[in-house]
């Protein structure tokens, strides 16, 4: 999914959006009035109910393996008299349904299996083709279909539920009116009728009986009824279109797609409305044959001018299809499909092979490329490869961000956007510090379903990928991403399953931080290290000089871990041209470098686009007398929570701090490695001497 709409992400971020170009903050979320007050409060008060309501929450947070897996859905939804209401009133949005299901169990002496379904009136059910006498109805929020007699491993079973939906707010199941003005300042209507699903992260069950969880994947065909001008969507390839006539004159048409590889519940889609439809075709590189391109549009925006014109606004779909193609594996499905709906909560969502677009793309000025990159870059992330549960949503986010910056690289041949970009990612993770201290991974949901999240799943998520890409280099992490693409096809995957596949491919390199170290401190555990940078020079030559970095990290937070171990880059500058820049390994609280022979520099910082951090502290002074002699810096101490002391032995027991009156002062002294650091925190503002091997240092503090 795409991470806009921040503020309406209320509803469950969770899951699946993909955002807008993060080189613009405004373009990065839909705000509030891009939906009538209205419909927001509505799914604003629907989440409250959800979190009220102990039974419901569980279920959607519910990640637990049922006692079968699904071979196959067979789903088929009648929306002709639907698509054709012209009312608001709760029973005109009411439509048939019915799923066939397939599963095999796999666990014995089960005596039934239970399906997840809100709102959903069952009509019938047909247990390997022979219709219960006992009208079953959901409870707490499952239906549970009883066996005649317990079921053993292996056996497979074929219950086919008819259902009627009965929902009536737009929660995986979305209906709204033609003409109806959602955008009142731009006046933005809906063009046409049009009813879809948007099912992540649990919202399939609102509108479809099944086992809504992302470990449970399952061949899926959807045949979908409408009338005779519209048109319907679904995953897969549309297998036929059935035109029905009836005595009355009445016209049905029922649209049928179909795929043979498995899908999540959070990725089924259909879509109805009145469209125009165009076509184009991609190459993916190992595939013979072009793979065709759908898109589903409003004929107003079809035939928009200029920056407002959808086929202009998609025309980037094909390159960015080809150029993932190259970078991670030939694409994998059948084809590659996008809708555009209105309104619609998220940017956009990656439905396996038909992606939903909002419409507010067409209707803005800004490129599209971007979201679409993000969504394109999901068949893989997501898609063909599936999460177990909502705990490693980083692994599909993660990457679908990354990816943006990888696009972004592709299409501007430009080494220094990426970084930019990347860095912009990190702007936005940073602006959130309340969740400094909050990992990615493993957090209950009543965190994950918030926008608050959204920083650590997609900004900080995506920097794991582009920090494991300057750890590793790209010779190393592309293959090994690809080889993991294919082990895992069609197949579901965790964060320690993905751990253990890069640790083995990389068994026999000598790696600068361990992959355990790795995952344990940007995944496991929060933050980002913090950064004071106290460089002394020696001039050299005219044009050269020699410089003694201390690096020391200052990061102090629950759940954060006191060393980062990862590469920096120190980056020496004249005033503000880069001249030099080096990357060390940083693994100690307080670190010393001395690198010789730079081009004359005036400050140091480290490269916040290549290591997600802050530089808190800069501080650049001369090296007076030999460099081996006692140094303290910086001097005078502004806005620093330390000074450091160099060139010292045994620095415990001879060093000692006096205030200006001579009263020895209680502060915390770290030895590092010929270095010690002096916590001055706590100290006020004023004049204070450091007792160093009887030797007598003044230095200030300036807060």
């Amino acid at each position: 999914m795409y991470k806009n709409f921040k503020y309406l992400l209320v509803i469950v971020i969770y899951c699946i959006i993909c955002c807008f170009p993060s080189e613009a903050n405004a373009n990065k979320w839909f705000l509030e009035d891009e939906w009538s007050l209205e419909q927001y409060h509505k799914f604003q008060n629907r989440y409250q109910d959800l979190l009220s309501n102990k039974i419901e929450y569980r279920l959607l947070a519910d990640t637990n393996k049922r006692p079968y897996d699904v071979i196959s859905y067979d789903i088929d939804l009648d929306w002709y008299d639907m698509l054709l209401s012209d009312s608001t009133m709760p029973e005109k949005r009411f439509w048939k349904g019915k799923n066939d299901i397939k599963l095999v169990i796999t666990e014995d002496d089960v005596d039934g299996v239970e399906f997840d379904a809100i709102g959903l009136e069952i009509n019938k059910v047909y247990l390997n083709d022979v219709l219960l006498e006992e009208t079953l109805q959901a409870a707490d929020n499952v239906v549970f279909i009883p066996f005649n007699a317990p079921a053993k491993t292996n056996d497979e079973v074929r219950i086919l539920i008819e259902y009627t939906y009965k929902n009536t707010e737009n929660i995986g199941f979305n209906l709204y009116y033609k003409d109806a003005v959602i955008h009142k300042t731009n006046n933005y209507k809906i063009e046409e009728q049009i009813a879809y699903t948007v099912n992540s992260p649990n919202y399939a069950r609102y509108w479809l009986p099944c086992n809504d969880r992302t470990r449970d994947k399952a061949i899926v065909s959807v045949s979908v009824t409408v009338p005779p001008e519209f048109s319907a969507a679904s995953n897969g390839l549309l297998d036929t279109i059935i035109n029905m006539n009836y005595e009355d004159g009445t016209v049905k048409q029922v649209f049928k797609w179909s795929d043979n590889v498995p899908i999540a519940t959070y990725l089924i889609n259909a879509t109805a409305s009145i469209y125009t439809i165009f076509y184009e075709k991609f190459k993916s590189p190992n595939i013979p044959d072009s793979i065709d391109m759908v898109y589903y549009v409003w004929k107003a925006d079809y035939e928009g001018q200029g920056d407002f014109n959808a086929k202009r606004k998609l025309e980037t779909s094909a390159a960015s299809l080809e150029y993932f193609s190259k970078l991670y594996i030939d694409y994998p499905f059948c084809k590659y499909g996008q809708a555009v709906v209105y309104p619609f909560i998220y940017g956009a969502m990656e439905n396996q092979t038909m992606t939903t677009l909002n419409r507010l793309l067409m209707l803005k000025t800004y490129q599209a490329d971007i979201t679409i990159a993000h969504e394109i870059s999901h068949q893989w992330f997501g898609d063909l490869v599936t999460a177990f549960s909502w705990d490693d949503i980083w692994f599909k986010e993660g990457a679908a961000t990354w990816s943006e910056a990888l696009w972004t690289l592709e299409k501007t041949q430009d080494t220094a956007k990426y970084y930019k970009y990347m860095q912009n990612e990190a702007a936005g993770y940073k602006e959130l510090t309340k969740m400094y201290s909050t990992p990615i991974h493993g957090n209950s949901p009543d965190l994950m379903f918030t926008s608050d999240y959204v920083p650590l799943t997609y900004n900080k998520a995506s920097w794991i990928y582009h920090q494991l890409k300057i750890l590793l280099g790209d010779d190393v992490i592309f293959p090994i991403l690809r080889e993991l693409l294919e082990e895992y096809r069609f197949k579901n995957i965790d964060a320690r399953l993905f751990i253990d596949f890069f640790k083995e491919k990389t068994k026999d390199m000598e790696l600068e931080v361990s992959l355990d170290t790795f995952f344990d401190q940007w995944l496991f555990k929060a933050g980002h290290p913090y950064y004071d940078i106290n460089t002394q020079y020696k001039v050299v030559t005219d044009s050269t000089m020699d410089a003694s970095v201390t690096v020391s990290q200052i990061q102090d937070a629950e759940n954060v871990v006191n060393v980062f171990e990862t590469p920096i880059y120190l980056m020496f500058y004249n005033n503000n041209q880069l001249v030099h820049s080096q990357r060390v390994l940083n693994n100690q609280r307080v670190q010393e470098y001395k690198i010789e022979n730079i081009p004359n520099f005036t400050r140091v910082n480290i490269d916040i686009s290549k290591t997600l951090c802050e530089n808190k502290s800069m501080k650049t002074t001369s090296i007076k007398g030999d460099k081996n002699d006692i140094q303290l810096y910086p001097n005078p101490a502004i806005q620093s929570d330390y000074v450091y002391i160099s060139n010292i032995n045994n620095p415990f027991n001879n060093i000692k701090i006096y205030n200006a009156i001579g009263n020895v002062v209680d502060v915390e002294i770290g030895n590092f490695d010929n270095v010690s650091s002096i916590n001055i925190s706590n100290l006020e503002s004023g004049l204070y001497y450091a007792v160093v091997n009887n030797r007598v240092f003044k230095f200030s503090v300036i807060k």
